[in-house]
């Protein structure tokens, strides 16, 4: 028996015009993957013929002229974007219809970099001076010394508070 070739059933609650414009509104987002919106619009294990049946709309004149329509639209969209929201949704397009993941996270790198989510670098500036703050301490101390050192430390310490205070910014 062959249900690819069969109308899939449509239940009395369910509008096959609605079911057909999402099916194209599915293959117009990812026209690379239209084996599977069947089984988006049709999920689990009962409705597999259902969901097989679905996959022959893609050749239904309804589906076609709304398939067509969306695109017309996203067309006009582009026309309305400016350059790097362009750029962007050109990589994002290009990244849903590429298998490779090393491929597809590049195209998801170039529409961070477009959209300002990742920087390139050419605008970090980082001007760090290390200072070493840091307390000494002897791994061996004898009692006369650790009075001695106590005092350091403490000293120490009240510098660089004084220096943390000074340096931070109002």
């Amino acid at each position: 028996m062959s249900w690819a070739h069969e109308k899939p059933t449509i239940f009395s609650d369910e509008d096959e015009l609605q079911l057909k414009l999402e099916f194209a509104r599915l293959c117009a987002e990812d026209p690379s993957n239209v084996h599977l919106h069947g089984y988006t619009l049709f999920p689990g294990q009962h409705n597999y013929g259902r969901a097989m049946a679905a996959q022959k709309w893609i050749d239904d004149p309804i589906v076609q002229r709304e398939i067509s329509r969306l695109r017309q639209t996203d067309a006009e969209v582009a026309d309305l974007l400016p350059g790097e929201l362009l750029y962007a949704k050109e990589a994002l397009d290009r990244s849903r219809s590429e298998i490779d993941a090393k491929v597809r996270f590049d195209y998801f790198k170039l529409a961070g970099e477009a959209l300002g989510y990742i920087s390139k670098g050419k605008d970090t500036n980082v001007n760090v001076n290390v200072v070493q703050n840091v307390i000494e301490v002897p791994t061996r101390a004898t009692e006369d010394e650790l009075p001695l050192l106590e005092g350091q430390w403490a000293e120490q310490q009240r510098r660089l508070i004084a220096d943390a205070r000074a340096s931070r910014p109002n």
